[in-house]
């Protein structure tokens, strides 16, 4: 079993604002930060590369981004984090920046408040096309 990570406002405010950019950036998969509105806080170089810088995507919903969808996806993963504050993954198909259909696994991890609710979610998204 995995450990429950808890984050005090401070740090919430580091992983979304100022995250541990050498070690994610070098990193071969996508990694992003979404809020439980499901919008995205921040991604990594690889995500960014695959679906717009973020100075374009952050603030959007990770659905119309990822998935070219107007409403959450069927069996999000993201959403479930969001409902059960545990982490879930599953296999999801998406578009890239340049509109290519692609192939995606996601893990994602729920990010908590001082109180255990998820604030948070971190998707490490791997390119399986």
């Amino acid at each position: 079993m995995f450990p429950m990570v808890t984050v005090s406002q401070k740090l919430k405010h580091e992983i979304v604002e100022q995250a541990p950019t050498e070690l994610l950036e070098k990193l071969g998969a996508g990694i992003s930060i979404v809020d439980r509105r499901m919008r995205i806080c921040w991604v990594n170089k690889a995500l960014a590369q695959w679906f717009g810088p973020l100075e374009k995507i952050k603030g959007k919903l990770c659905y119309n981004i990822y998935q070219h969808r107007k409403t959450v996806c069927p069996n999000c993963p993201t959403a479930k984090v969001f409902q059960t504050n545990r982490r879930h993954s599953a296999y999801q198909d998406g578009y890239n920046q340049k509109g290519e259909r692609r192939h995606y696994h996601l893990i994602v991890t729920p990010i908590h408040n001082g109180n255990g609710k998820a604030s948070y979610a971190m998707e490490l998204t791997y390119d399986l096309t």
